[in-house]
């Protein structure tokens, strides 16, 4: 397995203080190569003053609730969460998974003056994200070689998009003067 890569949940309030952040995120094909993380969900420095904590829905949905503690997440834009995420080790180069945003529920700082109330809950225009191997390549090398006596070619292969990346070598007989390319 991979180690953890990081998703950041953006949010852009231009003009609001928030007070709360819920959202579901799911894998939308439940693909099994892709583990969120239930472990790490973490704040930066947008949302310092808050406490985070996520629960798996298992449906390929986790639920990301963050609370105020002690400041409230100030107007701007940017990542207001950290979510950690793993993929198998035989997880599809050509794949992604699609990451979707459901059931969010953003509460602005008025929040304390009507508990228990949508009243206060912004509008909200989410956007759908992606995550995966399928912008990895192997690595060949050499990647042309020009055949200037018989014998074996020694070629290498690696995935840099692993943790551990697996190297493979192979040998190639070709008549002198030939070229191989990848």
């Amino acid at each position: 397995m991979t180690p953890p890569y990081c998703i950041d949940i953006e949010l852009d309030n231009p003009s609001d203080y928030i007070s709360e952040f819920h959202a579901d995120i799911c894998n939308v094909y439940q693909h099994d190569w892709l583990q969120i993380d239930t472990s790490s969900f973490n704040t930066t420095n947008r949302s310092s003053g808050f406490r985070c904590s996520i629960s798996d829905l298992k449906n390929g949905c986790v639920r990301l609730d963050l609370t105020v503690v002690s400041d409230l997440i100030d107007p701007g834009t940017g990542p207001i969460a950290k979510l950690s995420y793993n993929l198998d080790a035989d997880a599809p180069l050509e794949d992604s998974a699609y990451l979707n945003p459901q059931n969010i529920d953003i509460r602005d700082d008025t929040h304390s003056y009507a508990p228990n109330s949508n009243t206060n809950s912004l509008s909200v225009t989410p956007k759908p994200g992606r995550v995966g191997l399928d912008g990895c390549e192997a690595i060949i090398s050499p990647s042309s070689l020009t055949v200037s006596s018989e014998g074996a070619i020694q070629f290498n292969a690696s995935n840099p998009c692993y943790y551990n990346p697996t190297s493979y070598t192979w040998s190639v007989s070709s008549a002198i003067g030939s070229t191989i390319n990848d």
